[in-house]
């Protein structure tokens, strides 16, 4: 709390990553400056630095100045690969273990820290990391985590239970076969999650399943121009749209995609760089489009549709459903394409059932950009959101018009969709 400036890393950078940062009294104001939003903050465990991680809570609490602005307390990061890292010894470190250490945080947390909660569900577990992280180590498993850690701390204070995910492999991946790829990213998602989500779903009830941690890719090719494709492209903003909705439709109650300031699948880049000023990243359009699809009525449930037309394995829908009416469609095509190809844009027609919608017309808006692979020059129902001094940083600005009104005929929509676009159907 002496430490004048916002953050230090006087080791600098380890995997690419700033490493041993260490925390100023003026990084904390940004808990105060961010009024309207819940936080889930995570204390560090890997140090086992008891002390720290209370001083650490309270100055957070502190700046928040209401509990009502923390969403969860998370103890430790990837904990699972603690022992890969040096953390903890490998032939020892286990969900046993852990739980041992999990219970000391959770009742010093709540015995010391004045403003903690001292009953009720506020601490969010497991946090394991992504899949596809290390090659070789049996990753935990859920049963055997929960089994373990139920035995030792008081259940009645867990309130979710929470994972990693990471889909592409930078140094493997591309755009095409990594992302743009809807079977792919149902088969992986399901996989990794569906088991876990109905083990919890069965055995604890009260908790939620949550992704605390997702980018698009992990790690990087060596090539700054085929990174950035795959990772802050129009198909990365497309994927973004496909996968968050998928998450939503196998009942994931919470998901935080990953915004590192120096990640290419973040949503922006908040800070003038020597390389760059402050911008946004293709991931921001997709964020900003399923914002629009949750929207503002509540009680809202996605559901899958069949894929339309049959057999065309670019094409994904969604459908929303508040207070169990259907309220708005969202559909994907994922089809590759670049100039470079040498061909016209194709497209393809989707022919949507509204049922159970009593409407004449639909309002449709587009995630547009100039190609897959494209940079720039992307939007969001004809909109942008430009940091170029003239509309002050994070205002939309209109820029294309091509938002539609289409007729709903004998209960059905008739779109046309250009390779690599989403659209969202409303009314």
């Amino acid at each position: 709390m002496n430490q004048e400036s916002d953050w230090s890393f006087p080791n600098g950078r380890k995997d690419n990553l700033q490493s041993n940062i260490t925390f100023g009294k003026h990084w904390f104001g940004g808990f105060k400056t961010l009024k309207n939003i819940k936080f889930i903050l995570d204390i560090p465990l890997a140090r086992c630095n008891l002390t720290n991680a209370v001083k650490f809570t309270e100055k957070c609490l502190e700046e928040m100045g209401t509990i009502n602005k923390l969403e969860a307390l998370e103890i430790g990061n990837e904990v699972d690969v603690y022992d890969d890292q040096g953390w903890r010894y490998k032939k020892t470190w286990s969900p046993r273990l852990y739980a041992r250490e999990l219970k000391s945080y959770m009742d010093t947390v709540t015995a010391k820290v004045q403003m903690f909660p001292k009953t009720g569900r506020v601490f969010q577990i497991y946090d394991k990391g992504t899949e596809i992280d290390l090659k070789t180590k049996p990753r935990w498993k859920i049963d055997n985590f929960m089994s373990n850690v139920s035995q030792v701390i008081d259940m009645s204070r867990v309130k979710q239970v929470a994972e990693h995910y990471y889909q592409a492999r930078g140094s493997k991946s591309t755009l095409h076969n990594g992302l743009l790829n809807h079977d792919h990213t149902v088969n992986l998602t399901s996989t990794q999650f569906k088991p876990e989500i109905s083990s919890i779903r069965q055995k604890y009830k009260e908790l939620k399943s949550v992704l605390s941690e997702v980018g698009n890719t992990l790690g990087s090719s060596g090539d700054k121009i085929k990174d950035a494709q795959l990772s802050s492209s129009l198909g990365s903003a497309v994927w973004t749209v496909d996968w968050m909705l998928y998450a939503m439709s196998i009942n994931i109650d919470r998901i935080n995609m990953q915004m590192g300031r120096d990640f290419p699948f973040a949503a922006w880049n908040p800070n003038s760089t020597r390389a760059s000023p402050p911008h946004l990243l293709g991931g921001f359009y997709g964020h900003v489009f399923v914002a629009d699809f949750i929207g503002r009525e509540g009680k809202l449930k996605v559901a899958q549709l069949p894929q339309q037309p049959p057999r065309n394995k670019n094409i994904s829908a969604y459908a929303g459903y508040h207070n169990g009416r259907l309220a708005k469609v969202a559909v994907t095509n994922q089809e590759y394409w670049t100039d470079e190809m040498g061909s016209r844009r194709p497209r393809t027609s989707v022919r949507v059932t509204l049922q159970g919608a009593d409407v004449r017309k639909a309002t449709v808006r587009k995630l547009w950009g100039p190609s897959s692979t494209a940079l720039k020059n992307i939007t969001w129902a004809g909109q942008d959101w430009p940091y170029d001094g003239a509309n002050g940083p994070g205002m939309p600005v209109d820029v294309k018009s091509d938002t539609e009104v289409v007729p709903v005929e004998n209960g059905a929509v008739n779109i046309s969709l250009e390779a690599t676009t989403a659209v969202l159907l409303s009314w």
